[in-house]
């Protein structure tokens, strides 16, 4: 959920290629997908964003556009209403 509460406020992510994230962030197109346990990668990646600002921006845009589209809140609270439910044995 962290993830797409970022992209929906505008912010790019920087994430490990594990689960469903790839679903959500595309690599070099609204985020930057790093191998889990790799530091040398995520550091790069951070200095991708500190070294090109305008990707801050770019990358941010393609994330809100993304999780606004693929993701909207209504959907995820339906999602979530029915995970909590039937957890619940409602």
């Amino acid at each position: 959920m962290s993830i797409l509460e970022a992209m929906s406020t505008g912010l790019p992510c920087i994430a490990t290629d594990v689960g469903s994230i790839p679903k959500m962030v595309e690599n070099k197109k609204n985020g930057v997908i790093v191998e889990p346990g790799d530091a040398d990668e995520l550091a790069n990646a951070v200095r991708l964003f500190m070294d090109e600002p305008d990707l801050l921006i770019k990358y941010g845009r393609e994330g809100r556009s993304r999780a606004l589209i693929r993701f909207p809140l209504s959907r995820m609270t339906h999602e979530l209403t029915s995970v909590y439910n039937r957890l619940a044995g409602a």
